[in-house]
């Protein structure tokens, strides 16, 4: 019989993976102006679609683990994905950099929380969790111990 995992896994791997994408996008510029206008705004857009990617995965995290986790705002991150709707030339870039080197940078010790707790109560099926790290770009963090 196979065994039964969590669907939470995935999207909040890939959250993670988004948060780092974005810092990464970030990095280097000062404000808001520099980082809209880099690479003739490529970075900006890039990001823009890191949101909405962030959006579409939050909403794919059960209500079990939404309610067991308020610090996170999950109904923010589900709303990222209207910003497809708007225009990138009225967003408030000043809103976006700061959501982006500020504000979910400092979520990503709870999301790595939960994947450790999940992983310890077995909610997650490790092979699993290894799985799907390793086909992601970068491994986010190192949860050896909780596989012993």
């Amino acid at each position: 019989m196979r065994e039964k995992t969590s669907g939470d896994l995935a999207p909040i791997i890939d959250i993670l993976k988004n948060i780092r994408l974005l810092s990464e996008l970030a990095e280097g510029y000062n404000n808001s102006t520099e980082f809209y206008n880099a690479m003739d705004n490529l970075t900006f857009q890039a990001s823009i679609e890191l949101l909405i990617s962030t959006g579409i995965s939050s909403k794919r995290v059960s209500n079990e683990v939404k309610e067991k986790h308020p610090e996170i705002p999950w109904g923010a991150m589900k709303n990222f994905v209207e910003i497809r709707e708007k225009d990138s030339t009225i967003l408030d870039r000043t809103i976006i950099f700061d959501l982006i080197k500020d504000k979910l940078p400092n979520i990503t010790l709870f999301l790595e929380t939960i994947i450790l707790e999940e992983l310890e109560h077995k909610k997650f099926n490790v092979e699993n969790y290894k799985r799907y790290i390793g086909y992601a770009l970068n491994a986010y963090m190192d949860f050896e111990d909780a596989f012993e």
